[in-house]
């Protein structure tokens, strides 16, 4: 296939998706990455406060290690602070076509990861109209930014590592794009079709992916 953003992208509108509104984290979440999915779980917890619709949603985890699927389930549930939450953690995936199933089900994906390197999964997202929020900090939240400034507000959001103010400021954003998923899927049409048309943007994304499919890129 050739670069994400050209085969990816799905035309026309797409809207929410019927049924429990899930929310998806992606990532090998070994050690160096759980700092974000922690961040993830926290903000989740905020949004609950701000939203008690929040006991309705469904938080997919995709990408814990081989056979510590239910320990992390517990952390996660310990972190959002509510038993009851609807957690579904799975193993990590590098299949293309598993990513995407979970995208077009996901209303909003959440890349808050400190060691993201670029962020391919965020890259899916776009390309597919798929609401998300990025990390100042990846590769990708850098590009949009430098890209596309006048996306940067509905996408990427600051990590300072310090929870105190990235928690807050993660749960307001997730709050707000999960009770207005309606605008939400419009404001992701936009920067798709925006950032489809940028060169820069399919430069890199094709140049990521020469490095993936080499096995050229670990980690960072």
């Amino acid at each position: 296939g050739s670069a994400v953003g050209s085969d990816a992208g799905e035309p026309g509108e797409r809207t929410a998706p019927a049924g429990r509104p899930l929310v998806m984290i992606m990532g090998r979440l070994e050690d160096a990455r759980l700092k974000g999915l922690e961040l993830a779980a926290k903000a989740i917890g905020h949004a609950w406060a701000l939203d008690p619709r929040a006991a309705d949603w469904e938080l997919l985890v995709r990408g814990a290690p081989a056979g510590g699927e239910h320990r992390l389930r517990e952390h996660v549930l310990d972190l959002i602070g509510h038993r009851s939450a609807n957690v579904t953690v799975r193993a990590y995936s590098p299949e293309t076509s598993v990513i995407r199933d979970d995208l077009r089900r996901a209303s909003l994906l959440l890349m808050p990861s400190l060691v993201e390197g670029y962020g391919l999964v965020g890259h899916e997202a776009i390309a597919m109209g798929t609401p998300a929020l990025v990390s100042a900090r990846s590769g990708l939240g850098e590009l949009i930014t430098e890209v596309a400034p006048e996306m940067a507000p509905d996408l990427v959001v600051p990590v300072r590592h310090d929870d105190a103010l990235d928690v807050p400021v993660w749960g307001h954003r997730i709050a707000a794009i999960m009770t207005d998923r309606t605008g939400a899927y419009a404001r992701a049409e936009a920067a798709r079709s925006v950032l489809a048309r940028r060169r820069t943007w399919a430069m890199a994304a094709a140049e990521l992916l020469g490095l993936v499919r080499a096995g050229g890129r670990s980690g960072g």
